[in-house]
C-alpha cells in the first residue's frame, strides 16, 4: 500500500505597504497575489518574445504566427472563487467586490473573457500605476527599482540647446511620418473609391461644419448605426463594410452578423478596425482550408475579440487616424461636388 503524498500548503502574504495603498487586510492580499499572477505571465510573454525574435532573424513566418497567438499580452484570467481559495479567509463574494474595487482604483485592469462561452473575467495588473501610488505614501513596490525622477520643466527651458535639438527631431520625423502617410494613401486610393461610392449616396449634411447624417435605405448600414447609436457610418463600420464587399459576403450575411454581436452586447464600433481586418483575413485563411467556419456570426463575434487584443494599439490609432483623414477628405469632396451642382443649378435658373 502505497504512502499517501504529503499535500502542499497554501501560504496567503499580506504586506504592510499594500495594506496602506487599499485600505484593508483582503484587498492587500488579493492585490499581492494578483501580483504573484501577472509577474508569471509577464515572464511567460517575455520568453515567448525572445523565441519571435530569434525564429524573425531566419525567417519563418509560420512558427512566428503561432507565438504571437500564444501572446497573452500581460493578461490572465482569475476567478473570484478561485481568489478566495487562495487568500483563504474571505468569501466569493467579498473577494469579488474587492477585486473590482482594485479595479476601479486603477490598480488593475479587467476585461471579458475573449471567449464568450466563459464569463471568467480577464485581469492585468498596472505595476507601475502601484509603484507611482506606493512611492506617494513612502514605500516602494519590493522587487522593482524605483522609476527615474522626471526633469524639471525650469531645467529644460534653461537647456535650449537640448530644446532645439528635440524640435528639429519632432519635424524630421512629422515630415518622414507625412510622407509615408502620402504614400500609403495612393495605394488605398482604389479601394477607398468602392467604399466612398457606396456610401456617398444617402449622406445629408446642410453645411460641411454640420455632422453628417444618413438618410440612405441600405439596411446593413442602417442596422450598424442603430446598434451603434451613430448617425452615419464610422471608419470601422466603413472598414467593415469594405471587408465584406472585399470577401464577397453577401450583405444578408453582413446583418446576421450585426445581429448576432448585438444579442451578445457586441458592437461592431467598439473593436478596431485592425482588428475588423484580421478578422476578415483569418476567414479568407480558414476559406482555403479544410477547417470550415460552420456557424459564421457566431465564429466572427468570438475572432473579433481575440484579434482586438492582438493588435497593437499604437499602431491601431495611427491606423485609425489615417483612415478619419481619408474619410475627411471624401466628405470635403462630396461637399465641394454638391456645392458646384447647386451653383451650376442656381445659375441656371438666372
Amino acid at each position: 500500500m502505497s504512502e499517501q503524498q504529503p499535500r502542499k500548503l497554501k501560504r496567503c502574504v499580506i504586506k504592510e505597504e499594500f495594506v496602506s495603498l487599499t485600505g484593508d487586510a483582503v484587498s492587500a492580499a488579493i492585490l499581492n497575489q494578483m501580483i504573484f499572477w501577472q509577474e508569471l505571465v509577464n515572464k511567460s510573454d517575455q520568453e515567448i518574445q525572445t523565441e519571435i525574435s530569434a525564429y524573425e532573424k531566419i525567417g519563418d513566418k509560420r512558427k512566428i504566427a503561432s507565438l504571437k497567438k500564444q501572446m497573452k499580452n500581460g493578461w490572465f484570467w482569475k476567478a473570484a472563487k478561485e481568489m478566495a481559495e487562495e487568500v483563504m479567509f474571505s468569501t466569493r463574494q467579498t473577494v469579488d467586490r474587492k477585486m473590482r474595487a482594485l479595479v476601479d482604483k486603477g490598480f488593475m485592469e479587467c476585461r471579458p473573457n475573449p471567449d464568450p462561452r466563459y464569463v471568467t473575467n480577464y485581469y492585468r495588473v498596472n505595476l507601475a500605476y502601484i509603484q507611482t501610488e506606493l512611492n506617494k505614501i513612502g514605500f516602494s513596490l519590493e522587487g522593482y527599482a524605483l522609476p527615474e525622477p522626471q526633469q524639471k520643466v525650469e531645467e529644460m527651458h534653461e537647456d535650449t540647446t537640448y530644446s532645439i535639438a528635440q524640435n528639429e527631431q519632432y519635424y524630421m520625423y512629422g515630415v518622414a511620418q507625412n510622407e509615408q502617410r502620402v504614400a500609403q494613401n495612393e495605394q488605398r486610393v482604389a479601394q477607398n473609391e468602392q467604399v466612398s461610392n457606396y456610401l456617398s449616396l444617402g449622406f445629408q449634411s446642410l453645411s460641411f461644419e454640420e455632422e453628417e447624417v444618413y438618410t440612405g435605405r441600405d439596411p446593413l448600414i442602417h442596422m450598424l448605426i442603430f446598434v451603434s447609436k451613430t448617425k452615419a457610418p464610422t471608419i470601422r463600420h466603413e472598414a467593415f463594410l469594405q471587408n465584406l464587399t472585399t470577401c464577397n459576403i453577401k450583405n444578408e450575411m453582413g446583418i446576421q452578423i450585426v445581429e448576432y454581436m448585438r444579442t451578445q452586447k457586441q458592437d461592431i464600433n467598439n473593436y478596431t478596425c485592425d482588428a475588423i481586418d484580421r478578422t476578415f483575413a483569418e476567414f479568407v485563411k480558414r476559406s482555403k482550408s479544410n477547417d470550415k467556419i460552420k456557424v459564421f456570426p457566431r465564429w466572427f463575434a468570438t475572432t473579433i475579440v481575440n484579434k482586438q487584443f492582438e493588435v497593437d494599439q499604437d499602431d491601431a490609432r495611427a491606423d485609425e487616424a489615417r483612415r478619419e483623414e481619408e474619410r475627411f477628405q471624401r466628405r470635403l469632396k462630396r461637399y465641394k461636388n454638391s456645392s458646384n451642382q447647386m451653383a451650376a443649378a442656381t445659375s441656371e435658373m438666372h
